[in-house]
């Protein structure tokens, strides 16, 4: 009884293993300069929106060595984060399914990203490519493109009739020479569109200040210089405006730069430089603060502290000179009187 438990138990994983769907992505996507945009610890949490997609099939087209497929689409929404297709596969294969974006089908790829042939399930599976964010341009054609070197088959299941456009922003495309020309499988009356589906999210800037300005000791009417930095935290390849709002009325306050436009997640973080010329006060302790703000939303801001401390003059003690000199006066009366 012992023993048929123990074969029981090492079938059941096998069992699971063959019905359960199995969708697995490489970690590491590559970009066309193979940068990583930022590093994912640091990555706000984000909600994938459907963007553009076409998921009727009635037929699916062969993707193997030297012939390729591309489904051309237009954007609505940027960045484009990941894009799924729907592959049958059912060999088994080793070498890898290559997904890639295109602003033009002979120039290279924008971004790519291979799975191997064991990380595609057998059967019909939707498989999802999730590569590095990219910016697009809203309304813009791009292409999809899939690739193999295997002399087997991966199958891209797309949508075909004479009756109307399965998608309208877009077609199927074939190369037979490996990419080096193209023909659109769409005639006058006659459209093909590959299953496909792209992501994006809402972009949205984070702004993030760092920094104190302080300074002990200053002459009154003196001249200092400090800095903070000023950028941008929020969701990968989002936007920020900003500008100094406000600061304090003590001194003359001059800042380099005093905005800027379009700072993203994956810039260096802006140095401001401040020059401030300080109140002629004497002895003064001032303190103070200077306001950033996200031009696009007020509500998200930075502050930075400051504090100046001016030295008190030293006066001169006019009355001290005036004693040595009635000390002196004195002495040569005296001394006068010793020569009479």
């Amino acid at each position: 009884m012992v023993i048929k438990k123990m074969g029981l138990i090492k079938i059941l994983p096998v069992i699971f293993f063959l019905v359960t769907p199995i969708n697995i992505i490489i970690t590491e996507p590559i970009s066309a300069d193979d940068n990583k945009l930022q590093d994912v610890s640091t990555i706000p949490t984000v909600e994938y929106i459907l963007d553009q997609h076409q998921e009727l099939h009635n037929g699916e087209v062969a993707i193997h060595q030297n012939v390729l497929f591309a489904q051309s689409f237009q954007p609505s929404m940027t960045p484009l984060t990941k894009v799924l297709i729907k592959i049958k596969k059912i060999l088994i294969i080793n070498e890898p399914l290559i997904v890639s974006i295109r602003k033009n089908l002979t120039e290279k790829d924008i971004v790519f990203l291979p799975l191997l042939g064991s990380q595609i399930p057998f059967n019909t599976f939707w498989v999802e490519f999730d590569f590095n964010d990219i910016e697009v341009e809203i309304d813009k054609t791009y292409y999809l493109v899939v690739r193999s070197t295997s002399s087997q088959s991966y199958w891209w299941l797309r949508q075909s009739n004479n009756t109307g456009d399965p998608y309208k922003r877009g077609q199927t495309w074939q190369s037979v020479d490996n990419g080096i020309h193209w023909d659109s499988l769409n005639d006058d009356h006659f459209f093909v569109d590959c299953t496909f589906q792209t992501y994006s999210y809402i972009s949205q800037p984070d702004l993030y200040c760092e920094g104190t300005l302080s300074w002990t000791n200053i002459t009154p009417g003196g001249s200092v210089v400090g800095q903070f930095t000023v950028e941008n935290i929020g969701t990968p390849l989002s936007h920020l405006d900003w500008k100094i709002d406000t600061w304090s009325s003590w001194g003359t306050w001059t800042f380099s730069p005093s905005s800027g436009q379009n700072l993203k997640p994956e810039d260096n973080p802006t140095r401001v430089l401040v020059s401030i010329t300080s109140p002629n006060i004497t002895n003064a302790n001032l303190t103070g603060m200077v306001k950033i703000i996200n031009i696009n939303d007020e509500s998200d801001f930075c502050i930075i502290e400051a504090s100046l401390n001016t030295t008190k003059i030293k006066e001169k003690n006019y009355f001290q000179y005036c004693k040595h000199f009635e000390y002196f006066i004195k002495w040569i009366r005296e001394f006068e009187k010793f020569l009479i």
